[in-house]
């Protein structure tokens, strides 16, 4: 018997405009911050005071990365519904209990 198809998931407009809003600053700066770190790499001296800030911002761009796709990878963006569902439930559940509790 087959099953019926669900249409595919339409990402709203206004998420496309807020990723935008806030990737594109993030990307140049990244890639003004890198671009520095060349710079510096390259024997400027005026900049070798700014190489550890740069290193250390590098690094915690390299490690939030690696976090977001242990996170991708773990299914963490799979199923976003069913948490806040199973939430509703369990309150549902303990709203019954409580009135059944304070009935007897």
């Amino acid at each position: 018997m087959p099953t019926p198809s669900t249409p595919p998931h339409r990402v709203p407009l206004w998420t496309w405009i807020v990723g935008a809003a806030v990737l594109i600053p993030s990307i140049l700066g990244f890639a003004n911050k890198f671009l520095d770190l060349m710079i510096v790499a390259q024997g400027d001296e005026e900049g070798a005071f700014a190489l550890t800030p740069m290193i250390n911002y590098l690094l915690a761009t390299a490690g939030f990365f690696c976090m977001l796709m242990w996170a991708v990878a773990q299914g963490a963006f799979y199923d976003l519904n069913s948490p806040s569902q199973s939430m509703f439930e369990n309150e549902l559940e303990l709203e019954r209990r409580s009135a059944a509790h304070k009935s007897s």
